[in-house]
């Protein structure tokens, strides 16, 4: 096999007209142009055909060439004879194209890609790409520049691609004429581009399926964890068997979200979930559907983590006092995979009371629209986008059963969430819900297989990956790498040692002990009539067990993730008694006159929600949280003298 080589660098760009431009198109067209023959009829055609001829490997430099092309201002010159004028987003002319994003270049630079740039031909080259060797320099510390090779267009370029080493050739995996360059976590200066070249262009592979996987509820838990009732598989470990799926069929998987990603373990909470949104941007995530606990730290906060999120935010239903939906709030997005476009609409259920009032910035969930909201999106991703599935990605469950289970008109499978109940089944429609378990324990895949007889994809099969599976992985090398950068920015704070316990302490224990820390932590002697009697907390604070051992901040604050405010409150003793003996509370309190008119106590922010009809607010702290009052309460050894 004779192979070309082609060097795209500040100084030129290298391409021999004899490879690159021996199939020169006329398209004079002010869209980006393409290649008429790949067109979705083409679906049902070979698959790729590999030579087998012995393989030349001819070596480049700018100095032992003549000049063929070059930067000049604005313009990309490429063999002194095809001029492609950078317009917003690319280079473009003469029927070739690339397509960036994210993406400047200078005098100083050949080309810098930020966060979530990458540049990809939308035309295909003229033969099939064998290899691509970068010169780069990142700009970060966590980072890594990835690559991949197709034979259709590419417009995922994290799914399944593989990350570059500066300077060191890397063999394409598959067959194919289109290839991109992405940095889906820090900045990369890029000197040069070299890619060598087959003697053809290979047959396609036919896509005859789509893969689906979807997960649910992670809430932060990105370490591996086993036993004492945890099933965390880690997302090193999910990294690693969702690369292996999305390489082993590029054009045919898709990640997706149904919400609550981000809050629980100490790395995500202490990065207000930039760590989860850079993982879920490493791997390919094409989108989340938003989540209750999404809003634990306000919409600023969600706002702020969708400029970081190389994919979209959906929520068809989130909308404002006046009915419109915030920018960070998608209705829906349109994945390609080879032929085919997948529309993906994002919904959230009516959780609302689940979430404190403050953290929801005053927005609401518009539950009595949503079947009418979905229908008439899903009306339009197939009759305006071309969509061949429609998938709605809910973070919500109203059944886990066929013969309960809500219907929704135009959708393909319904991808659940929020109850942290893994489950798959079939409704009377024929139509596929399903769910994982929460701390990201297990995986759903969902197979659509393209029937020719009836030109379309039709559901196949469910499957569950279970924790078993998922944590016998290796660690994944580049998730490893983004995830020991912020390990190490918050190891002083979660690493630090707040208790040593010879056995586990379960989540009634540590609500007990939290509710007594709390009481403790507000007890006063003013001079206010209404004595400090009680503090109530919901048994929902807590959400994992401590581990026996020495307990850290990091345990901790995956057992009491929430940063609620804390409010000091009044009302009378017979509401307090209610609440006391209310099992929806875990509660501390000591002996008060019953006669008294009103009396005080403490309580959590998103309790006082619940409570406001029959309580009045005295006083409000948002520092320190119940967390850190917890662990305060253990550094004094304050847990075997409490009892609990």
């Amino acid at each position: 096999m004779k192979i070309s080589s082609h060097i795209l660098s500040f100084a030129s760009v290298l391409f021999l007209s004899s490879c690159f431009f021996s199939q020169k198109t006329s398209s004079q067209n002010s869209s980006l142009p393409v290649d008429s023959s790949r067109s979705s009829a083409d679906a049902s055609s070979s698959n790729v055909n590999g030579s087998s001829s012995s393989q030349e490997t001819s070596h480049y430099s700018s100095s032992s060439l003549p000049e063929p092309g070059s930067f000049n201002g604005d313009q990309l010159i490429l063999d002194n004879s095809v001029t492609l004028k950078w317009q917003d987003n690319g280079f473009e002319g003469d029927g070739y194209a690339f397509r960036f994003q994210n993406a400047t270049h200078s005098e100083d630079t050949f080309l810098t890609l930020s966060h979530g740039g990458y540049l990809t031909n939308s035309v295909p080259f003229a033969k099939d790409i064998l290899s691509v060797t970068v010169a780069f320099q990142e700009n970060g510390d966590y980072g890594s520049l990835l690559t991949k090779c197709s034979t259709y267009p590419i417009t995922s370029p994290a799914n399944g691609a593989y990350a570059l080493e500066s300077n060191e050739t890397f063999l394409c995996r598959t067959h194919g004429s289109y290839i991109s360059i992405y940095a889906p976590l820090t900045a990369y200066s890029i000197s040069s581009i070299t890619l060598t070249f087959g003697d053809s262009r290979s047959d396609y592979e036919s896509v005859n399926k789509i893969e689906i996987y979807t997960i649910n509820d992670t809430h932060g838990a990105a370490s591996y964890a086993s036993g004492d009732g945890k099933y965390q598989s880690g997302i090193r470990k999910l990294s690693s068997y969702l690369w292996e799926e999305e390489r082993y069929y590029p054009d045919s998987s898709i990640v997706l979200s149904s919400g609550d990603m981000w809050q629980g373990g100490a790395e995500s909470n202490l990065t207000k979930g930039r760590y989860m949104v850079d993982w879920m941007n490493l791997i390919g995530f094409e989108s989340m559907a938003i989540g209750n606990h999404e809003f634990d730290w306000k919409v600023d906060t969600i706002a702020a983590n969708a400029t970081q999120a190389n994919f979209p935010f959906l929520g068809i239903n989130i909308v404002d006092t006046a009915g419109n939906r915030p920018s960070w709030a998608k209705p829906s997005k349109v994945i390609e995979r080879g032929p085919y476009r997948i529309g993906v609409i994002g919904a959230i259920g009516p959780v609302e009371r689940s979430i404190a009032s403050a953290s929801r910035g005053g927005y609401s969930f518009l539950w009595s629209n949503i079947t009418s909201l979905v229908e008439t999106e899903s009306n339009r991703l197939r009759k305006e986008e071309g969509c061949n599935l429609v998938l709605l990605s809910l973070h919500y469950s109203s059944s886990k059963t066929a013969y309960s289970a809500t219907l929704w008109p135009g959708i393909d499978a319904v991808l659940e969430g929020h109850t942290h109940q893994s489950y798959g089944f079939v409704d009377k429609n024929g139509v596929p819900h399903v769910q994982t378990y929460a701390n990201g324990s297990d995986i759903r895949k969902l197979t659509f297989t393209y029937f020719e007889s009836e030109k379309k994809l039709v559901y196949q099969d469910f499957e569950d990956i279970p924790f078993d599976t998922i944590s016998k992985k290796n660690d994944d090398p580049l998730t490893d790498r983004m995830a020991l950068h912020y390990e190490a920015k918050v190891a002083s704070i979660s690493k630090e040692v707040v208790y040593h316990s010879e056995t586990s302490i379960g989540k009634n224990d540590l609500a007990q002990f939290a509710a007594r820390a709390f009481y403790e932590y507000y007890r006063d002697d003013s001079s206010d009539t209404r004595p400090f009697v009680a503090a109530i907390i919901n048994t929902g604070a807590v959400r994992q067990t401590l581990p026996a051992g020495d307990i850290t901040y990091g345990d901790l604050m995956a057992a009491l993730p929430f940063d609620n405010t804390n409010i000091v409150a009044s009302t009378s003793p017979s509401r307090l008694a209610t609440w006391l003996n209310n099992s929806y509370y875990s509660t501390y309190s000591v002996t008060y006159d019953t006669s008294l008119s009103e009396v005080r106590f403490v309580t959590l922010s998103y309790v006082m929600d619940k409570l406001s009809y029959s309580a009045s607010m005295i006083s409000e702290d948002v520092t320190p949280v119940l967390r850190d009052i917890v662990a305060a309460a253990f550094k004094e050894g304050k847990y075997g003298t409490y009892g609990a």
